[in-house]
């Protein structure tokens, strides 16, 4: 990727990039160490990392960094609440930026990430940018199967910033950069949303008229889960959270967000449907068959880049995995009252 060219320094946005932390020592030094190689000039930026008191070493990890790095403006803060909307805030509070660019501990940065963005949001009239999605996993066959499923239509659905490369109009994205004002106009982060905290973020923007404008161009690397069970921990949690934000909002309701619930729902009815009528067995016995195929076929399409074959059905667990994990705790979450932060 060629680097951009950018303005008179002087004329240059001040940017603060701010990164929500816990427990993440095992990755925060790489995210910053990219943060280190922008070409954008030091006295334009500075990083704000909102750590919740993490037990594992990671703030003995930032400091070290700073101390090494006494030429890139950083400042760790504290998050005693311990959640991302919280963490947000307080960064975007402490910022001095007209730019706030989001990042998450397990993300990575090309040196002209805020140089492109620079370039590119005075050119447009966007509240906010979001950056295309990358996987980046860990050499298992586990991660690449992880990352290969979420970087379909058929995993986490039809959210475009994970595999398109068209630049358009979005209702919303992963890792926003946002022009500062737009907090005044739309509110913060919601501190009771402990996820889907973005999205609900995002249709306040669009209900103040404002544009959410995805830019493949701007790019993240992100480190996805491990394993499956880390997979369907984070997916848990989002479709809990999605159903907390429906219940707050209905109107920011997109069919996407039916499609796992609507799933679950269909398997269990199914199931329940076959054993009391045994005749409908073979009916639902094609139904299943029909979503085996559909993921062994993009599982398919997916590996066709890599070669990487024995992989499929690894790939179609991480389908299965994520699909029912936020479509379980969508319904529970639905029927239940909110969890405590």
């Amino acid at each position: 990727m060629t680097q951009t060219s950018t303005p008179d320094p002087e004329a240059l946005p001040f940017m603060s990039i701010v990164i929500p932390c816990y427990n993440e020592a095992a990755t925060i030094r790489d995210l910053l160490d990219t943060i280190d190689q922008q070409t954008y000039p030091r006295e334009k930026m500075e990083v704000i990392v909102v750590d919740g008191f993490s037990s594992d070493g990671t703030r003995t990890v930032i400091q070290t960094f700073q101390n090494q790095h006494p030429d890139l403006r950083l400042a760790l803060i504290d998050n005693p609440k311990r959640n991302i909307p919280e963490a947000m805030n307080a960064g975007i509070h402490a910022a001095r930026g007209e730019i706030i660019v989001r990042l998450d501990a397990h993300c990575a940065i090309l040196p002209d990430y805020l140089e492109r963005i620079a370039a590119k949001l005075p050119a447009t009239d966007a509240a906010c940018l979001g950056p295309r999605m990358v996987m980046k996993p860990v050499q298992t066959a586990t991660a690449r199967a992880i990352a290969a499923a979420l970087s379909t239509p058929f995993g986490p659905g039809t959210s475009g910033f994970r595999y398109s490369d068209k630049e358009g109009e979005a209702d919303t994205m992963n890792f926003g950069v946002y022009r500062r004002w737009i907090f005044d106009l739309a509110g913060y982060f919601d501190p009771q949303l402990i996820s889907n905290e973005d999205y609900d973020l995002h249709y306040r923007i669009r209900k103040t008229g404002n544009k959410i404008l995805y830019v493949p161009a701007l790019q993240v690397f992100y480190r996805p889960r491990e394993t499956f069970a880390a997979l369907w921990k984070q997916y848990w949690r989002y479709g809990y959270w999605k159903s907390q934000m429906l219940k707050k909002d209905w109107r920011s309701l997109r069919l996407r967000h039916l499609v796992a619930p609507g799933w679950v729902a269909a398997v269990l009815l199914g199931l329940a449907a076959s054993l009391l009528l045994p005749a409908l067995a073979p009916l639902y016995a094609a139904f299943l068959l029909l979503y085996l195929m559909l993921a062994a076929a993009f599982a398919l399409r997916q590996v066709r880049k890599t070669g990487e074959w024995a992989l499929i059905p690894l790939i179609v667990v991480a389908f299965l995995v994520l699909h029912s994990a936020w479509g379980t705790a969508f319904w529970i979450g639905w029927f239940a009252k909110p969890a405590k932060g």
